[in-house]
């Protein structure tokens, strides 16, 4: 998510607290922005700033020259007097005086929270937000105006005063004075501002009253508990640079937003954190109430108690609650439900069931007997108990909510058996979604469908099959019946994306097709347009492989979903490479796994021991090493080539299209594929200890202990050795195009390879980078972290030099860091996950997750659609929030 989202998220729950009495809460505090009109609407009416106010003044003494509106109320108050000076004010104001949305949402906020006490401070003289909060709920705001005795009961403070009141407006130098000498609100506004983050909105933190109220808060804190504080104000609303100073100095973090916009944002978050508030509330107390507090699984008379007042309850909040509360308890008990519900309660729950649950992924999952499932299977065993037109009833609520079925095959042979013909249609469009029918049975009801083919909706149930189908068999079995037509480029398509056939995956035109068929066509081309884009950014190419580089074309987006725990086990600390539809790791035990990337099952690969090398994926196959072979399986675990080793051991493997090679120390370069194993000496009058190699366009790079060897590539084979470069203590060296950056314990050297070694250029380190995180950026840079800083280094024709780009917290010493299509992905040494985005020349976050499960040494990867961190024991995925728009399409 982007920062502003983040911070608005932040706040809408520092909201809850104050409204619940729990931890930090939050206090806003409004200037004159928050009442303003909107300055890129010349039409609006309204407010304007200060700066206006001080016109409107200055016009009244005719003078010249524009001056603040502190410094032009002096000269008016020498010149009229502190009345009329006052009075003038009131009047600017009250001509103006216009509702604007930011008073309308935050309105609406403070009826959201329940009128909180000590909710809101303003500087702000108008009455604006009271006039809208009596218009739009019908009571008054409790409101506090400077000059009156202080109380902690109200909802609204005016510090600087109130166009209600005669006198008491902050105006001059004498007037911020009184102020803060003010000791009783000083010190009043000083407990309040130190027990709340507070929400600057429409300032340009020119009040310096409120500004020495926060120092102070610093000082006395001697910096470690000071709060984080929020300014909202647009990009362009405030220097760049003083926006930095108050990030820096008092701890304030900018949302570059406009306060109505902020403001609206915030309500609907609140709304949400405050219905799933009320919800655990719910739930609590409906364990209680039921169960008792001890919690026990309960009898069958509470468990139909539930169902019973499940129906009854009138807020949707309430039987959200039993909902929940009976889906986790309900497998001791169904059958006993089944035998003593009526059958239209069955249905009733069923339906209410689907709509509150179904589309919330996230929860489905959560739940492990799905209780319409259970549901379904006992009251379709119940069947031949019912009447015809019940089975009716049940066929029905079958196909409207496409209700899972996988526990149910042979009642729905007999279900079948009862539908008419348009129901058969209906029904076979969702049994072609579930792998519940034997092949035999599917092409006979296939057959007695396809007799009634010219019937209207035909098509489009017929279409709506194949693209919400996952079953190649079923639609080769298709395929038989439509040899042509737009019904077989449906199918022809569906076929190539769950082949991942990327080369003839060929959109349809949503045109060609009947307008009741053009969203399926959408739904299908959108899918094929996703597996293309987990194909375009696997972790298999030569120059952006899991070992060589941490550098990914996959395109991650700033705001990213919750992390989700894909598997659980014991696994060696390494990153999990990519391919497509399946990752592969290694095991404690040094085993080879693969994982699928959908469902999150592994599967061991018995067959091969004690892996040292690897693992790396190509295309279908998956290639490692051991100390005695290197070895290429398929998916499947089956041995499809195998190169034994006899003396020596595989130090490096990298993988092109379907190709595994591997360099072996003493200098053996092995090719496999699925046809052949092959092996050839690298050629050098020089005895070697070989680490590492790379794989470019034109060039093979071979790293030993001494030197760089580098070959020219034709045909994928070595051809002509070009030269050998000495140097010492690598650690390191990582491709981009035809540049190597050679990393040693005390320099960055780039090597353009058409060039040669003439053309070197170094870096010089201060600090030994043996175990930090490296990127490359790009030809000319490369970023590496040091403790919580990163560096870029910046190459030109004839030096180097490095800028610092990000700078975290103390704490938060940066330990693994991935480049991702311009983003940049990193966990830190606190186990908080952060997506970075470059803002010119620096990269701030737009993202940050702590990761709950309690791991050590997380390692990024990415592609197939998502981004993965592994520990040695969990693997989460991590999934786009939003689109990402690349050159062609959206993912």
């Amino acid at each position: 998510m982007n920062s502003s989202n983040l911070n608005i998220k932040k706040i809408a729950e520092l909201l809850l607290n104050k409204k619940n009495r729990t931890g930090t809460g939050i206090v806003f505090v409004l200037g004159a922005g928050f009442s303003m009109r909107d300055k890129d609407d010349p039409s609006s009416k309204g407010l304007g700033s200060g700066w206006e106010l001080s016109k409107y003044l200055g016009d009244e003494l005719c003078m010249s020259e524009l001056e603040t509106l502190q410094r032009t109320s002096e000269y008016y108050e020498v010149v009229n007097g502190k009345a009329e000076l006052i009075d003038s004010v009131k009047r600017y104001i009250k001509s103006n005086l216009v509702v604007q949305d930011s008073h309308r949402h935050m309105a609406r906020l403070i009826n959201e929270v329940g009128e909180l006490n000590e909710l809101i401070f303003t500087v702000n003289y108008d009455n604006l937000l009271e006039s809208c909060y009596r218009d739009e709920f019908g009571t008054d705001l409790e409101v506090w105006k400077r000059g009156e005795p202080y109380n902690s009961k109200k909802n609204l403070y005016k510090i600087h005063g109130c166009i209600s009141s005669e006198s008491q407006f902050v105006l001059t130098s004498e007037d911020y004075y009184n102020v803060k000498s003010d000791e009783n609100l000083m010190k009043t506004l000083y407990t309040v501002f130190r027990s709340h983050s507070c929400v600057f909105i429409g300032f340009s933190m020119e009040d310096q009253d409120l500004i020495d109220i926060l120092f102070n808060i610093r000082k006395l804190n001697d910096d470690n508990t000071f709060l984080k504080h929020y300014l909202v104000i647009p990009e362009e609303g405030l220097n760049e640079w003083r926006i930095e100073y108050l990030s820096k100095k008092i701890n304030i973090q900018h949302i570059a937003l406009k306060s109505s916009v902020f403001l609206e944002e915030l309500v609907d978050e609140f709304k949400k954190k405050n219905k799933d508030d009320q919800i655990n509330g719910y739930l609590q107390d409906s364990i209680n109430n039921l169960l008792g507090k001890n919690k026990e699984y309960p009898n069958e008379l509470v468990t139909i108690q539930m169902i019973e007042r499940s129906n009854l309850i009138q807020y949707d909040v309430e039987r959200y609650s039993y909902l929940i509360l009976f889906s986790q308890f309900h497998h001791k008990n169904y059958w006993y439900i089944f035998n003593n519900i009526s059958f239209v309660q069955g249905v009733e729950l069923c339906r209410y069931y689907e709509q509150v649950f179904m589309p919330n992924r996230d929860f489905k999952k959560s739940i492990t007997n799905n209780i319409i499932s259970i549901f379904m299977k006992g009251i379709i065993e119940r069947e031949k108990e019912i009447s015809i037109e019940k089975v009716d009833i049940l066929i029905n609520l079958l196909i409207e909510t496409e209700l899972p079925i996988e526990d149910s095959k042979d009642a729905i042979h007999r279900l079948f058996d009862f539908a008419n013909d348009y129901q058969k249609l209906r029904m076979f469009s969702l049994i072609l979604q579930h792998d519940v029918i034997d092949m035999e049975f599917f092409e006979s009801i296939f057959f007695t469908i396809y007799v009634n083919k010219d019937a209207e909706d035909f098509e489009y149930y017929i279409t709506k099959s194949i693209v919400s189908c996952s079953n190649k068999n079923k639609l080769a079995t298709l395929s038989k019946f439509f040899e042509t037509g737009f019904i077989r480029d449906i199918l022809n398509l569906k076929i190539c994306i769950l082949t991942f056939d990327v080369n003839n995956m060929d959109l349809l035109d949503s045109k060609l097709f009947k307008p009741e068929l053009s969203h399926f066509i959408e739904q299908i081309n959108q899918e094929a347009i996703i597996i293309k884009d987990k194909m375009a950014s696997l972790w298999t190419s030569p120059l952006y492989d899991g070992s060589n580089s941490v550098n990914s074309i996959y395109p991650l987006s700033e705001e990213v979903s919750t992390p989700e725990i894909l598997n659980k086990g014991d696994y060696i600390n390494s990153r999990l490479i990519i391919g497509k539809e399946y990752g592969c790791i290694l095991s404690a035990d040094r085993k080879l796994m693969t994982i699928n990337l959908e469902s999150g099952s592994p599967k061991i690969i018995d067959s091969v021991n004690n892996v040292n090398m690897g693992p790396i994926i190509a295309t279908d196959h998956v290639g490692c090493a051991t100390n005695d072979e290197i070895c290429l399986y398929d998916l499947k675990g089956e041995l499809l080539q195998t190169e034994f080793l006899i003396g020596e051991r595989v130090v490096s493997m990298k993988t092109d299209t379907n190709e595994i090679w591997g360099l072996t120390n003493l200098g053996n370069f092995i090719t496999l594929n699925e046809k052949y194993s092959f092996c050839s000496e690298i050629p050098s009058t020089r005895k070697h200890q070989y680490k590492d190699f790379l794989i470019f366009d034109s060039y093979f790079v071979f790293v030993t202990e001494q030197s760089l060897i580098i070959f020219k590539k034709l045909d994928n084979q070595m051809g002509d050795f070009i030269e050998e470069i000495d140097t010492t203590d690598i650690l390191k060296v990582i491709g981009i195009n035809n540049i190597c950056y050679i990393i040693t314990s005390r320099s960055i050297s780039r090597l353009d390879l058409t060039k040669g070694s003439n053309y070197v250029v170094t870096y010089d380190l201060t600090d030994n980078i043996k175990s930090k995180p490296i990127v490359v950026e790009s030809v000319n840079t490369l970023i590496f972290a040091s403790n919580e800083r990163m560096l870029r280094v910046i190459f030109n024709d004839s030096a180097a030099f490095h800028r610092v780009v990000y700078q975290g917290e103390s704490d938060e010493s940066i330990e693994e860091l991935i480049s991702c299509n311009g983003l940049l992905a990193m966990i830190t040494k606190n186990n908080k996950f952060v997506i970075l985005k470059s803002f010119g020349e620096q990269f701030k976050a737009t993202t940050e997750i702590n990761l709950d499960y309690n791991s050590e040494g997380y390692n990024l990867s990415c592609g197939y659609g998502a981004l993965y961190i592994t520990s040695n024991d969990v693997i989460y995925v991590i999934k786009n929030r939003e689109a990402v728009i690349n050159d062609e399409h959206v993912a």
